[in-house]
């Protein structure tokens, strides 16, 4: 697997788009929003459950700076997702988030409100895989009067949205958009950008083409760019 690119000592976030289907798999896409088993470390809270997304003070729940709140779930991959590389998606998590399956831990992020995937694949079983995520809200930037200047309690949790996601082995990560009008404005290009990731142990490049959808789902453009190499960040046009 390649390692992940550093800017400045910084690991750069990979985020990969959803697949809309996959060979093989009835649906590669699971919402974990929803009830959630909850502990605070600092005060046991035994038999205790949460809603995600959502805050732990909205819910009744004071978990204070340092403290750190345990999020658990079961998860129940389905057998077609064997194979596959399993990942999960945590779009806003305040502000310190430590991930774990089976006792594992898997990932770690810093960052309130900026979306952050994991790969799971190495650490689950598919038989009895527990997830965990350990919260904490580290400083008093965390507290809400500090953004909304209205209210002031501590904003932690899983605020936003949570989501269990499989990909093939060879996939794109991290899409950059652009559209490049011409002079008048009248006309304009589409600039995709992306890298076609490897994770496979095989060396393998990949077939790709693009479609363009209106918003009634009707394609108006669609172009083949034949084989394209992997592991490397590429424009098309």
């Amino acid at each position: 697997m390649r390692k992940q690119k550093k800017i400045l000592g910084f690991d750069v976030p990979v985020i990969t788009p959803f697949a809309s289907t996959i060979t093989g798999v009835a649906s590669p896409k699971i919402s974990l929003n929803g009830n959630w088993d909850f502990d605070i470390k600092e005060q046991p809270q035994k038999g205790k459950s949460i809603q995600v997304p959502g805050e732990w003070e909205m819910q009744g729940y004071t978990v204070n700076e340092g403290q750190t709140a345990v999020y658990s779930k079961h998860l129940d991959i389905p057998a077609d997702w064997k194979g596959k590389q399993i990942k999960i998606r945590f779009d806003g998590v305040s502000s310190h988030g430590l991930v774990k399956v089976n006792g594992k831990t898997i990932g770690e992020h810093e960052g309130s409100f900026v979306p952050f995937e994991v790969d799971l694949t190495s650490a689950l079983n598919y038989k009895n895989d527990v997830l965990e995520v350990e919260v904490q809200a580290l400083t008093v930037s965390d507290r809400l009067a500090c953004t909304s200047q209205y209210a002031c309690h501590t904003v932690g949790g899983l605020l936003r949205k949570v989501t269990l996601f499989a990909v093939a082995p060879v996939h794109i990560t991290s899409p950059t958009i652009n559209t490049v009008f011409d002079k008048e404005y009248k006309n304009a290009s589409l600039v995709v950008g992306s890298t076609i990731l490897n994770n496979s142990v095989f060396p393998a490049n990949a077939q790709l083409e693009f479609t363009l959808f209106d918003a009634n789902g009707k394609i108006v453009a669609k172009k083949n760019f034949g084989t394209c190499q992997s592991n490397r960040y590429k424009r098309y046009q």
